[in-house]
């Protein structure tokens, strides 16, 4: 059991864009707002959320997974620093179902959970990007036939979720809340760090390599990512 932290960067990226295509940029030209990456930091460093040494960068999320495989701790807490859920596209109670080939960006975290890797989520989503004090938008981000337990107060939503995994029936514990909700947090396994480029203008990339900085990127991590930005479509 630990603490991982898994951060897209388009969170700091508005317009939040739902749609997107592997490897494409579909709104290449577009204006877009950054938000202050500097206080983005500070949020993570006040919250406790950069203590690690074991740092992994790259453009899709659902590398994240990947690394969870890799490490095959059970039972972990994800912080998830996300304008996406990623827990999309899947409706079933029984997540063995769940095909390898099939994973996304959009959905890598069923998958997590299907495997014991997860077992408490917090999805930490961007200012003024939700309203989550409203019962109508809680049934929006999970399939309510999933949900055992909800709880709606103060701008947050607590679920229980009830799935069926490769280690039996588990129980999720699934809040959706903002920074200053967010409790803190001493030690972390693993930081993930995902560009997800597909999701906003390449106007923004200047700014998300300036947030891969100070988190901690190598210059051969930047370089990197930065030719893979280069060349999608």
């Amino acid at each position: 059991m630990g603490i991982y932290v898994d951060i897209d960067l388009d969170f700091l990226v508005k317009p939040i864009k739902q749609e997107g295509v592997n490897n494409k940029r579909l709104y290449k030209g577009e204006e877009c707002f950054v938000s202050d990456i500097e206080e983005f930091i500070l949020n993570l460093k006040e919250h406790g959320l950069l203590n690690t040494k074991q740092k992994k960068f790259f453009t899709n999320h659902k590398k994240s997974y990947t690394y969870w495989w890799i490490n095959r701790s059970l039972n972990n807490t994800v912080i998830h620093i996300d304008a996406h859920s990623d827990l999309y596209r899947n409706k079933q109670e029984n997540l063995t179902l769940l095909k390898d080939t099939d994973m996304n960006c959009d959905d890598y975290m069923w998958y997590a959970i299907r495997d014991g890797f997860i077992s408490k989520i917090y999805w930490v989503v961007p200012y003024n990007s939700y309203n989550l004090n409203n019962p109508k938008v809680a049934e929006k981000f999970v399939p309510q036939k999933l949900v055992k337990s909800i709880n709606i107060k103060n701008n947050c939503i607590d679920y229980t979720l009830e799935v069926i995994t490769r280690l039996g029936i588990k129980n999720i514990e699934y809040s959706i809340l903002t920074f200053e909700n967010l409790p803190n947090f001493k030690e972390i396994e693993l930081l993930t760090v995902a560009t997800s480029p597909e999701f906003y203008s390449e106007k923004a990339d200047t700014y998300i390599f300036k947030a891969l900085s100070l988190l901690g990127a190598t210059e051969e991590e930047l370089e990197r990512i930065k030719k893979f930005h280069e060349k999608m479509i």
